[in-house]
């Protein structure tokens, strides 16, 4: 069968839609199922195998193979779970939110040969938890991720991709990881976390004939919080962040708060190219049982630091610097108190600075 339009409800099951002339199957405004169905061999540029626009449906158990993208999900609540995408040239799946009708969620989707093994994050303008097991992806943007107001989470193994992107958070963003299945925000070229998202093949530095590419610190920007944002962050990886082509002159970091206070416990902040962590004109920020390491390499002259305090304060207990150039550094507008858990240091060229800063 060949393209599919409609509009009211559809139940779809057992069915094959595949050399449509544009999207394989277009639902709008549209409630029911689509299931154990064959989306394929739908590949005029920019279209999709299936994309349903506002209603509310449920996509579940279904082959999409060799379209130009799988599948568009936006404006409404709809379930997408246990489908396959395979060898897609474009995203396996994106997603957006440009009204108040509800977001997609996602689960136990799987991917595999397409140009995105993931989903691609679209503008989303309401509240909402990033859950499932494949990766989410962001690709060269400056933008707004949570807007003021609004509440996003971050459920235990959600992993996001990042390239070359700067996240303003302007409303409350809550990471909830666990210690068996972290939330991970890293390069889009990171294969360790969600597999090789970018299809280039697996990163093997050691193998002087590999094509596949592989992560580097300043693969991405940084999530930025200003005097209206919230942040916590509760056992998550932040790595390979802190690009600086995007943010002017200057260094940055992989987080950046600016006139608020973060919550970062349990969580490693690694292998960003500038700073780990830039904590500026805020009240108390508390980090436990947190470590900061391989921050190595600066933007230019700067120095590269895993935690930097300007007119700031931090409240540190069981937390480590290992392996930075500097572990923390502050001004003279800044200071630490320190947990019974102690601050620990190993490896790092300089471990604080000034050398009274740490208690």
């Amino acid at each position: 069968m060949t393209r599919g339009y409609a509009s009211g409800t559809a139940d779809i099951q057992n069915s094959t839609f595949e050399y449509s002339g544009t999207d394989g199957l277009y639902f709008t405004d549209t409630a029911g199922t689509i299931q154990s169905s064959t989306i394929r061999h739908n590949t005029v540029s920019n279209m999709y195998g299936l994309k349903v626009i506002s209603g509310n449906l449920t996509v579940s158990g279904n082959t999409f193979q060799s379209n130009k993208n799988g599948l568009l999900a936006a404006n409404g609540p709809h379930t997408i779970s246990e489908n396959q995408f395979l060898g897609n040239s474009g995203s396996a799946i994106s997603f957006s939110n440009t009204g108040n009708a509800g977001t997609p969620t996602f689960s136990n989707n799987s991917a595999s040969g397409n140009g995105v093994n993931g989903i691609e994050i679209g503008d989303l303008v309401d509240s909402y938890t990033f859950s499932g097991s494949l990766p989410y992806v962001k690709q060269n943007v400056n933008t707004t991720l949570v807007p003021s107001g609004k509440t996003f989470s971050a459920d235990p193994g959600v992993i996001f991709k990042l390239d070359g992107v700067l996240w303003n958070i302007a409303g409350t963003l809550n990471v909830n990881g666990t210690s068996e299945n972290p939330v991970i925000f890293t390069s889009f070229k990171d294969d360790t976390y969600g597999g090789d998202t970018n299809s280039d093949g697996t990163c093997d530095p050691g193998n002087a004939s590999s094509t596949a590419s592989c992560p580097a610190p300043g693969d991405w920007n940084s999530l930025f919080f200003n005097a209206t944002s919230h942040g916590t962050f509760s056992n998550a990886i932040i790595r390979y962040g802190a690009r600086c082509s995007l943010c002017g002159t200057g260094p940055s970091a992989a987080i950046k708060a600016d006139g608020v206070a973060l919550s970062i416990s349990n969580s490693t902040i690694e292998k960003n190219k500038n700073h780990g962590l830039w904590l500026l004109n805020s009240a108390t920020s508390t980090i436990t049982h947190t470590t900061f390491r391989d921050h190595l390499l600066g933007f230019g002259a700067a120095e590269s630091l895993g935690l930097l305090l300007n007119s700031a304060r931090a409240i540190l207990d069981n937390v480590s610097f290992i392996n930075n150039f500097k572990g923390i550094v502050g001004d003279s507008n800044s200071s630490v108190e320190v947990g019974s858990g102690g601050v620990n240091f190993s490896g790092n060229t300089t471990d604080d600075s000034p050398a009274t800063l740490v208690p």
